[in-house]
């Protein structure tokens, strides 16, 4: 039962005759019938009936037909696959991102685009919630935010979880671990896209924030929460840097459960290029790294820095 065998027993079965087969496949008609009749001894059962205007399979061979395809199919893709390797896709490949996540992931992404100079990689920087609108209008050819939108007119690969986490002035008094309660007490300036994260994240739970101000410029809200003028919350990825050099202090909130889903999406209504499937999965890769140097998620508590006291 060879894929040869199995190619020309498809073609007879979707045609129902040896004759209009063997011309489409250009072979000879016995060779042909040899073919089919050698897939029969080798499986030990008839796949055709011979009737009036042709050939109609037997209960046996409507059972190869089904397997035969799928075997075909995933054949088929497996070598468009391998010679796909072989082409080094080009185009330009539009990528829209969330300002939290750009500079977590964007240094690492367009450093090893540099080798692939055949793709001109552009990025559009904008919030979780516009960036769907964004891909349906075919502004964006991918988006990489947190997953905001159930919207089944998007295809999305989930990427990372990734913790939020209470920042403060590296000198506030507080603890490591921030309760419910403690929380629904810090004063807090959240950027509008964070806000509604931290509300879908708090849905189910009996808490209300004590959000004082809306500010949409993290630059901003870096330097208010250094100089201890405001707390907020933040991504971990995003305050990881400031917290490691001593600029913010960090407090999880309560535990780990805390985390926004990091998704990677495209529509579905628009054709995937091979220079946009590259880039899909070059992100992919890098969250997947970034994940496992433990970049999203403060793995325990005591990896937390000691707390200056004042």
């Amino acid at each position: 039962m060879d894929l040869i065998s199995l190619r020309y027993f498809v073609r007879v079965a979707e045609l129902k005759s040896v004759t209009h087969a063997a011309e489409l496949l250009r072979i000879a008609q016995p060779s042909l019938s040899r073919r089919i009749h050698e897939l029969e001894l080798d499986l030990g059962v008839k796949l055709f009936s011979r009737v009036n205007r042709g050939m109609r399979l037997t209960e046996a061979g409507e059972r190869l037909v089904e397997g035969a395809r799928r075997i075909l199919q995933e054949v088929d893709r497996v070598r468009d696959d391998v010679m796909a390797q072989g082409a080094v896709p080009s185009g330009t490949v539009v990528v829209g991102i969330t300002p939290t996540l750009c500079p977590v992931v964007l240094p690492e992404l367009v450093s090893r685009m540099r080798n692939y100079p055949q793709i001109e990689l552009k990025i559009e920087q904008r919030g979780s919630l516009a960036l769907p609108e964004w891909l349906l209008e075919g502004t964006i050819d991918l988006a990489i935010m947190a997953d905001m939108t159930r919207s089944r007119l998007l295809d999305r690969i989930e990427v990372a979880k990734e913790e939020m986490v209470l920042v403060t002035a590296p000198t506030t008094q507080a603890p490591d671990i921030i309760s419910w309660e403690q929380l629904s007490e810090v004063p807090l300036v959240l950027t509008h896209t964070i806000q509604m994260i931290m509300q879908k994240l708090i849905a189910s739970r009996n808490l209300t924030l004590d959000v004082h101000s809306e500010m949409n410029s993290l630059e901003a809200l870096r330097v208010m929460v250094q100089e201890g003028r405001c707390a907020t919350i933040l991504p971990y990825s995003f305050a990881r840097r400031e917290f490691e050099m001593g600029l913010f202090g960090v407090h999880r909130i309560l535990d780990d459960s805390m985390k926004r889903q990091i998704i990677i999406a495209r529509s579905k209504a628009r054709q995937e290029t091979a220079a946009v499937r590259f880039v899909s999965n070059l992100c992919v890769a890098i969250f997947t790294e970034s994940e496992a140097q433990g970049r999203f998620t403060i793995k325990a508590a005591s990896d937390l820095k000691a707390f200056a006291r004042v």
